[in-house]
């Protein structure tokens, strides 16, 4: 399939990962000024603080790679280290631990993203909305956006260079949505089974039907009832593959995939990634399985 993203916005973007990244706040640029310091609470957050902030900025991801950030339990030092940072990047409501943390912390600079969410969650126990936002390029797009506009406040001297960065991390997200929206067009399906439902706003984004086997919650246990009911809407639909996660427990998928003699295979949420891994590249890998799985031409 054709790639639409842009070979300069691209490279642009490698070189703002490879320049914005850092592991402590309040680091010296080489000409003696002190950098923003900005905590962001797991990795797509922590993306966009990268490519916004560039090297003008130190970017701490609380969530280490490999650690599901739902289930994310922070130490006294993280907890401590809100109250001295320049800026929090975080969803209220996405893990109980930080919501409790942010409360109790003295922050004044917060760029909180929740309000961006608008769709319920698919458990009708769990009040609240589904926040799993950035499986969206387009709201992805506004989450840094928001970013900005408040880094910006904060740091009035590089406002010019974070309004550039900004702009090209907004066109390669462009470029994206439309690779997608080409990619998803034409497929003989539209039902994705997911093992966590955490897909809900790619699969409103691009037409698609998501049918999760667990909630938003990922370490729940699916019912025999709900395991029967995936098992019917397989045969009936003819549906070729169940996805499974990186970060969580393949078993319950792989088991159930084995029994119905379908495929089952990763579809990244991209809570966190691993190495010389992006958001970029996990899409980019999340759109070739889709296209795979829905027969798409």
């Amino acid at each position: 399939m054709r790639r639409t993203v842009a070979p300069l916005a691209a490279l642009a973007l490698v070189s703002l990962v490879l320049t914005g990244c850092s592991s402590s706040a309040g680091t010296k640029e080489e000409n003696g000024d002190e950098r923003v310091s900005v905590i962001a609470s797991f990795y797509p957050l922590a993306f966009i603080a990268e490519q916004v902030g560039g090297n003008s900025i130190s970017v701490v991801n609380l969530t280490k790679a490999g650690v599901e950030p739902h289930d994310l339990e922070l130490t006294p030092s993280q907890v401590a280290s809100l109250s001295s940072t320049d800026l929090l990047f975080y969803i209220k409501g996405f893990n109980p631990a930080m919501d409790k943390a942010v409360a109790q912390s003295t922050i004044k600079n917060v760029v909180d993203v929740s309000s961006l969410e608008e769709l319920p969650s698919p458990e009708a126990e769990i009040t609240g909305n589904d926040p799993h936002i950035w499986q969206d390029p387009a709201k992805y797009s506004e989450m840094a956006s928001r970013f900005e506009k408040v880094l910006a406040e904060i740091d009035p001297a590089h406002s010019q260079k974070y309004a550039a960065n900004l702009a090209t991390f907004k066109g390669a997200l462009f470029d994206l949505d439309t690779e997608f929206r080409a990619g998803l067009a034409t497929c003989e399906r539209k039902e994705i089974i997911t093992s966590h439902s955490a897909f809900g706003y790619l699969a409103k984004r691009y037409h698609l039907i998501q049918v999760g086997i667990l909630g938003l919650s990922p370490d729940a246990e699916p019912s025999p009832k709900r395991l029967n009911e995936i098992a019917k809407q397989v045969r009936r639909d003819k549906i070729t593959t169940i996805f499974f996660e990186s970060l969580l427990s393949p078993k319950v998928a792989k088991t159930l995939a084995s029994d119905l003699k379908i495929k089952a295979e990763v579809l990244d949420p991209i809570e966190g990634v691993g190495e010389n891994q992006t958001y970029f590249s996990v899409m980019e890998s999340n759109l070739v399985a889709l296209r795979k799985a829905l027969n798409c031409s």
